[in-house]
């Protein structure tokens, strides 16, 4: 962020709202997809968070690996989907005049038909 030593590792916690839709992830966006956020990252414990500086002294001692199966990572990845607002995506006052959110579901409006 500043480039001063006492600085490295720290980022802003970003809200789980639609998430499934805001890759890449991580602070710095070197994950594509939410599936590798949890199968190539977390569940091998993340990575061994070194710099300039040397290792991050903030980096969690508890941080572990973990085991997690495909099933397990689908189920992640759905309830984080539930988390995608439509509302907010189909809402004409949050959008760019004359457009239509591509990434709107097409059960999302009250009628039925889905953005236009």
């Amino acid at each position: 962020m500043t480039g001063n030593a006492e600085d490295e590792g720290k980022f802003r916690t970003e809200s789980l709202r639609n998430v499934a839709l805001t890759g890449p992830y991580m602070h710095d966006g070197s994950i594509a997809t939410l599936h590798d956020v949890l199968a190539a990252h977390y569940s091998k414990g993340g990575r061994s968070a070194t710099g300039p500086h040397g290792e991050n002294p903030l980096r969690d001692q508890f941080i572990e690996p973990f085991d997690i199966s495909e099933a397990e990572i689908a189920d992640v990845i759905a309830f984080l989907n539930s988390l995608t607002d439509q509302s907010f995506l189909t809402n004409p006052a949050f959008s760019d005049p004359g457009k239509t959110c591509p990434l709107a579901l097409p059960s999302a409006s009250p009628s039925g038909k889905g953005a236009q």
